[in-house]
């Protein structure tokens, strides 16, 4: 790469690369670099890879593994972006979710805190997806005095599993972004937030269909009563302003109901 230090944009597709000491040693400054995509079977292919490549002027980054990844945030991602002393702005993630990865996850989002657009997508039916933690991390906090991740996340798309029991951690974490007189100094209003997802219930291990209506309204005995008439309301005037945005994996609008 370091003979290709004009590129701006590089794209690596299924990603096989052995580990080498030699390359570990060796770590290739790439300045002109503003998008990077890398997709690969395995993690521990990319390990080598990112270990021994520093770009400070990076803005995108595309990881896609379709393997499980226990350490990709940890031992890859994390000290490939430390390195890099990068202001990155947007992160695709196309991984698997299995409930551990959730924390891993979260820990990493204080790496990144100039994102400004977060994709993330689990291609798969059998994982965990996203849980309440994650989002409960995410909500805003009510003061100025309250550390937050993610200040300036202005884009947020999920598609994946999502079960009942995140929905209240997910509107009310939102919901915080998304008012400007609540918005902590320093932050900046939620522009939109999209789910594509079929909304599963644990309790009866079965997917809610949600193109024929899925009464939120109705929810609330079933959800503990948070889904009150002021959350319901602010729910259903972001999806009108198409601020949020939910649908199933075809890509069907979800039904929203009172």
């Amino acid at each position: 790469m370091d003979s290709f230090f004009n590129l701006r944009e590089i794209h690596f597709n299924e990603v096989r690369v052995q580990y080498n000491p030699d390359m570990v040693d060796t770590v290739v400054v790439h300045h002109e670099l503003r998008i990077l995509c890398v997709t690969s079977l395995r993690e521990y292919s990319l390990g080598t890879l990112f270990c021994s490549l520093s770009t400070p002027g990076l803005q995108t980054l595309d990881v896609k593994v379709q393997e499980n990844s226990p350490e990709l945030f940890t031992e890859i991602l994390t000290p490939f972006l430390q390195q890099s002393h990068c202001h990155l702005t947007e992160l695709f993630l196309t991984i698997t979710l299995e409930s551990e990865d959730e924390q891993q996850l979260i820990h990493f989002l204080d790496v990144i805190p100039t994102l400004q657009k977060l994709h993330i997508k689990d291609p798969f039916w059998t994982t965990a997806g996203l849980g309440a933690s994650f989002f409960d991390v995410l909500r805003l906090p009510s003061d100025n005095t309250t550390a937050f991740r993610l200040p300036v996340l202005e884009i947020f798309t999920y598609e994946g599993k999502l079960s009942t029991g995140c929905l209240e951690s997910m509107m009310k974490s939102m919901l915080s972004r998304t008012k400007a007189f609540t918005i902590p100094s320093g932050s900046v209003t939620m522009k939109t937030f999209t789910v594509k997802s079929n909304l599963y219930e644990p309790t009866y291990n079965e997917y809610l269909t949600t193109d024929s209506g899925l009464p939120l309204g109705l929810m609330t005995e079933a959800l503990d009563g948070w889904m009150d008439k002021q959350v319901l309301d602010d729910v259903v005037k972001c999806t009108q302003a198409r601020t949020f945005k939910f649908m199933d994996r075809k890509g069907v609008v979800w039904v929203l109901s009172n």
